[in-house]
């Protein structure tokens, strides 16, 4: 029997009466804080959804006090909306201890040594066990310099080998490593051995065309030239290119935008790449009417009018259900289709997801490729795919 050493949020007080409890309810917290930006962010961080059943697995029948606990402590911020088969209750952790600063904080309790951590197998499903399993076997090559606190605390847990996983409602894996910048991914190694990621260029974008492409074939209408169109450039890896010129001929004439009080000319004629997709992705989850004043979406709508329709249409029934199905269709291809299949071939080799980027030893380059190529064939698409290999970083 050991006493049981956790990190918290940095100058978090747990509960007087509850402590271990809230202890361990704030470092949960920050590990599922620190896998997706939207709920690192300082202000309106997303909320994570927290169902009763949740609270009972970690806290059993005192799981009410141990709320109350939270959320007169000052850890938690709640959002009680409910609604059966749609969204659970949900919590966060509130703007002070939303930073990534952390502190040790070593529990009054003795646990027994060796405990592994719960992994939800039916959520995670078959695949998603396997990715788990795989997540130690990466190491980092050199210490690696944190550019945020939050890095500091994702590398931390990294080294102290606290591992955590988890696919979200719309399929994608999320792991320690999802959130951490591609600079500092670069730098890891399996026993000092190359990596090499392979990932697929305009991936949301396909996506979208195949999920579009799909809902046009399930209720027997005829393909349009256009989403044709829209799936070759995205196959190409060119879609953002082909918008971004658009704009910069001057498509899209400057407006003004007012935010939070102050009023500004936006010009989409000097963006640039990075930009053009940035705005992408906002637009496919801004609601209709916010949507159709993104450049994006009016290039969209000009030039692929059979996307424009499948997007209106399915935000019609909820503005993120475009997200959602890009989403989707992203991980039934490079976690359900991909990952699975190399790791039915290989079922001990290192493996590592980051949504539609998958990272393996160099050796296996071009099974990896072959593999992805030929998932994306099922639906009759040849994608451009990118490679890195980390030791030229």
């Amino acid at each position: 029997m050991i006493k049981y050493s956790i990190p918290i949020p940095k100058g978090y007080k747990p509960h007087r009466i509850y402590s271990d409890e809230t202890a361990r309810l704030a470092s949960k917290l920050m590990m599922l804080t620190s896998m997706q930006e939207e709920r690192r962010r300082s202000k309106h961080g997303h909320f994570i959804d927290f169902s009763k059943a949740k609270w009972r697995l970690m806290f059993g029948g005192r799981y009410s006090e141990v709320k109350s606990a939270a959320i007169e402590s000052g850890l938690i911020d709640t959002n009680d909306r409910y609604s059966v088969g749609r969204f659970p209750k949900q919590i966060r952790l509130t703007d002070e201890y939303r930073t990534g600063r952390f502190e040790v904080y070593e529990l009054s309790r003795k646990i027994r040594s060796g405990k592994k951590p719960r992994i939800d197998s039916e959520r995670l499903r078959k695949v998603g066990v396997l990715l788990c399993e795989r997540l130690g076997d990466f190491r980092f090559n050199i210490e690696p310099k944190a550019k945020s606190a939050w890095e500091v605390y994702q590398i931390d847990r990294l080294q102290h080998r606290d591992y955590y996983a988890n696919r979200c409602d719309f399929d994608r894996f999320h792991s320690n490593y999802t959130g951490l910048p591609k600079s500092t991914r670069l730098q890891l190694s399996i026993d000092g051995d190359p990596l090499v990621s392979v990932d697929v260029s305009n991936c949301q974008p396909l996506a979208l065309g195949i999920a579009a492409l799909q809902t046009v074939q399930s209720n027997h209408l005829p393909i349009c030239g256009t989403l044709n169109d829209w799936i070759a450039l995205c196959a190409q890896g060119q879609i953002y290119e082909f918008a971004q010129s658009k704009l910069n001929a001057g498509e899209i004439k400057p407006f003004v935008v007012t935010k939070n009080g102050r009023t500004y000319e936006v010009d989409p004629q000097k963006w640039d790449r990075r930009k053009t997709k940035d705005a992408f992705i906002i637009c496919l989850f801004e609601r209709i009417e916010t949507m159709r004043q993104n450049p994006i979406y009016q290039i969209i709508e000009r030039y692929f009018p059979a996307i424009a329709d499948y997007i209106v249409s399915t935000k019609r029934d909820g503005y993120q259900l475009v997200a959602h199905a890009c989403q989707k269709m992203e991980s039934k291809i490079m976690i359900d289709g991909v990952a699975a299949e190399m790791l039915r071939r290989h079922p001990t080799s290192p493996i590592l997801t980051i949504h539609d980027e998958i990272i393996v030893p160099a050796a296996k380059l071009d099974e990896l490729r072959a593999i992805v190529q030929s998932e994306f064939l099922i639906y009759g698409v040849e994608p451009a795919i990118k490679e890195t290999y980390f030791d030229q970083i």
